[in-house]
């Protein structure tokens, strides 16, 4: 099987840009990968140096993605993007011709836009995997409003959102088999009618997975404080924290809250700020051992993500046995539902998230230790193998190429 991949994989970037890295690590020994990443991702410090880890791993990348890390280019401008894209992915068709199918790992407009094209100059099978969610959402003025704040920026970022989404579902008329990280991944893109009802679709079973070897391996004795980690953007529930945090201080005294994490945008980082009481510690982007310390010896972890697919973090939370209080977004239910380490609560409930993680606190040792009982076990051994998640996908793709 041969397959040219759009990808953007990164040891550190965010939860799909990873699972393209670990799974690219073991599809170059099932299958030829050529892969080309977008050339946005060109413009990141980090892409070199992922790119020349890759081809070690028997993935092939054409020189002339290498010629483009000194001339990347990267526009806000939702059209202007598409043109670039489009113009950087045109002088890989020869690379397409040659492929049986042209994967993206990633949901975005653009890369769809970039597989009807090569659809339309080849006729290879194009296969996208969808991994966000709670895009429902994303098209809801009030939603926007709420997690957001009204500003400028919601406003112009809710309009981007409907023209990207028109872009997309025009473009999906060419794309023949569709995937996701989950059945709500796979299910939204058609309640949206982004894609057609009848395309073939598959959730991937496991599709995410733990390196267990990288988590502490002794049992941590936690200590007295909660902890958020994550891309700190107002969809990950930033804003809501702090509210959060406000209830459990109602109840509980000499607790704190410490976030972990990078701002990505100035103004956002400046009222998260000025909003924070003393006792909700921003620690900043920490290196990976240390955030690991600090996630470990954590009481709970409280996660009000808006917008999710099948959050990494929570995985790698539980890995550290840290119980779980987050919003029980239709995907999160889905794949963390039945475990008693995970409470989750309806979105934008801010009380009843405060109530769940005090009862955490409150917890005695004894009934904190059973959360993580038999069910915990068989779920954490589930997810515990990337090469499982590789071959999973494998496998997908050769049942349907064969049909």
């Amino acid at each position: 099987m041969k397959i040219f991949r759009i990808a953007a994989p990164s040891q550190a970037g965010t939860g799909g840009e990873l699972r393209a890295y670990k799974v690219l690590q073991y599809l170059g020994k099932k299958a030829e990968i050529i892969l080309v990443p977008p050339i946005e991702y060109l413009c990141r410090d980090y892409a070199k140096k992922n790119l020349d880890l890759l081809k070690k791993y028997n993935i092939k990348i054409p020189d002339l993605v290498f010629d483009y890390l000194s001339k990347c280019k990267f526009s806000r401008n939702p059209v202007s993007m598409m043109d670039i894209e489009l113009k950087y992915y045109s002088n890989f068709i020869e690379e397409v011709k040659g492929s049986d199918i042209v994967f993206s790992d990633h949901e975005s407009y653009l890369y769809m836009r970039v597989m009807s094209f090569f659809k339309n100059k080849s006729g290879i099978k194009t296969v996208l995997l969808n991994q966000a969610g709670n895009l429902v959402n994303l098209k809801s003025i009030t939603w926007n409003l709420k997690v957001r704040g009204l500003n400028l920026t919601t406003l112009l970022k809710y309009i981007r959102n409907l023209y990207t989404f028109r872009v997309f579902r025009y473009y999906a008329k060419d794309l023949d088999l569709l995937l996701g990280v989950s059945w709500t991944s796979v299910e939204e893109l058609k309640k949206l009618k982004i894609v057609k009802q009848d395309i073939p679709s598959k959730a991937l079973n496991p599709s995410l997975a733990l390196d267990l070897n990288h988590y502490p391996k002794q049992k941590v004795e936690k200590e007295n404080y909660a902890v958020f980690f994550a891309r700190l953007i107002p969809e990950k529930g930033i804003f809501d924290l702090i509210k959060i945090w406000k209830e459990v201080k109602k109840k509980l005294e000499n607790t704190k809250l410490i976030i972990c994490g990078k701002f990505y945008n100035k103004k956002i980082e400046n009222k998260f700020l000025s909003m924070k009481s003393k006792d909700v510690i921003y620690a900043g982007f920490l290196p990976i051992e240390e955030l690991y310390n600090t996630v470990a010896k954590a009481k709970v972890f409280i996660y009000p993500s808006h917008f999710d697919s099948f959050p990494f973090v929570m995985l790698e939370s539980l890995a550290m046995r840290t119980p779980i209080v987050a919003y029980g977004l239709p995907a999160i239910n889905e794949i963390y539902g039945n475990l008693n380490a995970v409470r989750l609560v309806k979105e934008f409930d801010i009380k009843n998230m405060a109530k769940e993680v005090t009862n955490i606190f409150q917890l005695k040792e004894e009934d904190y230790n059973s959360m993580f009982d038999k069910k915990y076990e068989e779920f954490i051994s589930f997810y515990s193998s990337w090469e499982r998640v590789a071959e999973e996908e494998y496998n997908t793709l050769k049942l349907f190429l064969n049909s």
